[in-house]
Order: C-alpha cells, then sequence, then structure tokens
C-alpha cells in the first residue's frame, strides 16, 4: 500500500512535468515561426494543440511507460522459460509474428493518421465555436445563427465518421491478432504432440509450454 501510494505520487508529478514541457517547448515552437504560419494556421487548431493535445500525450505516455516495462519484463521471463523447456516449440509459435507485427505496424500507422484528423476536426470546431461566440452580435445581426450550428454540427459529424473508422480499424485489427495468435497455437499443439510421440519432450512440459504461450500471448494482446 505505501510502496503504491508512493508510485501514484511518483507518475503525477512526472505526468505534470512533462506536460509544462511539453507544453513550453510547443509555445517556444509557436513563437520562432514565421508571420505566415499563423496566416495559414487557425489560431483555434493552434490553441488546441497547445491545450489539449499535450495533456492527452503527456498523460498517454506516462499511463503507458508503467505497462510496457512490466509487460517487457514478463515477455523476457515467459520466452526465456519457453526456450528452456523446448526451443523448436519457441521457433513453431513465432512463424506469425513477422505478420502479426507486420499488420500491427501498418494499423498502427492509419490509426494514428485518423486520430490526428480527428484532433484537427475537433480543433476546427472549436474554431468555429469561438469565432462565433466572438462575434455573436454580428451573426445575429445577419440572422446566421442557423448557418454557424450547420457548420459546427458538420465538422462534428466529419469527426464521428473519422471515429468509426478508427473504430472499425481497431476491431479489425484486433479480430486479425486473435484469429493468428489461434492458428499459431493450432500449429504449436500439433508440434507439440509430434514431439510428444517421438519422446524428444514430456507430457507436463508440453503443458507447461501451453501456460507460458498463453501467457505471452496474453501479454502481447495486452501490450
Amino acid at each position: 500500500g505505501f510502496l503504491g501510494g508512493f508510485r501514484i505520487g511518483i507518475f503525477s508529478v512526472c505526468v505534470s512535468r512533462l506536460n509544462i514541457r511539453l507544453r513550453t517547448k510547443l509555445f517556444q515552437s509557436y513563437l520562432r515561426q514565421e508571420i505566415g504560419f499563423f496566416d495559414t494556421n487557425e489560431s483555434g487548431k493552434l490553441l488546441s494543440r497547445l491545450n489539449h493535445d499535450t495533456q492527452i500525450m503527456s498523460s498517454t505516455v506516462a499511463n503507458n511507460i508503467p505497462q510496457c516495462i512490466g509487460a517487457f519484463v514478463k515477455f523476457v521471463g515467459t520466452f526465456i522459460m519457453m526456450i528452456k523447456l523446448s526451443f523448436h516449440l519457441t521457433i513453431a509459435c513465432l512463424i506469425g509474428a513477422p505478420l502479426i507485427l507486420i499488420v500491427t505496424r501498418i494499423s498502427g500507422n492509419a490509426h494514428g493518421r485518423i486520430s490526428e484528423k480527428v484532433q484537427d476536426l475537433s480543433a476546427d470546431a472549436s474554431e468555429i465555436a469561438e469565432e462565433t461566440i466572438q462575434t455573436i452580435r454580428t451573426v445575429r445581426s445577419f440572422g446566421n445563427e442557423d448557418g454557424e450550428l450547420k457548420r459546427f454540427a458538420g465538422i462534428l459529424k466529419q469527426a464521428y465518421k473519422a471515429s468509426l473508422v478508427q473504430a472499425a480499424l481497431s476491431a479489425a485489427q484486433k479480430w486479425f491478432v486473435e484469429l493468428a495468435q489461434l492458428g499459431m497455437s493450432v500449429v504449436m499443439l500439433s508440434y507439440g504432440a509430434h514431439l510428444v510421440r517421438n519422446n524428444r519432450i514430456a507430457g507436463p512440459d508440453l503443458l507447461a509450454f501451453v501456460i507460458y504461450q498463453l501467457t505471452l500471448g496474453s501479454i502481447l494482446t495486452v501490450s
């Protein structure tokens, strides 16, 4: 309990320091840009990057670091035990790993591009809202409340559609990884049965290997 509270406190401080550093560096970058940069980029989008996106980035990084460290330690330990039990079975388990990594990398890049698009659209919506509120007297004088509302809702609808694509991509990636892991498990079990019949591995060792393989799969899935 004491160490857990200490860990939470340390990571909270790290999140705050990282957020301050990111926002300071980004604002410093803004100040070093040419005047034309501010003509081509809307102020709402720049402010959204400075206030909203930096907060998300710092929180994501700080929350993922302990998970990644724990997953890496578990992965290395489990992988070593699998090799000690049977090197050949370990190789059989890794047959489909390159394909999984390639697909995960491609889908991850696509996911990042869509996330950036959603953030840009959210910034555009914030810009419209800020502009409308600041010029509400002019909007009222022209009776253009419905027009501004339609423009604002249109941007949010685009962001929603992009989020749907992002969700579908995440689901497809999850399905592919699960099917690939299932196929690798079938190959491993078939080959393991062959090794048992030829007295190249004991039955209890095969059972232990299966448990380690499931543990390794859960680590990769969570990571």
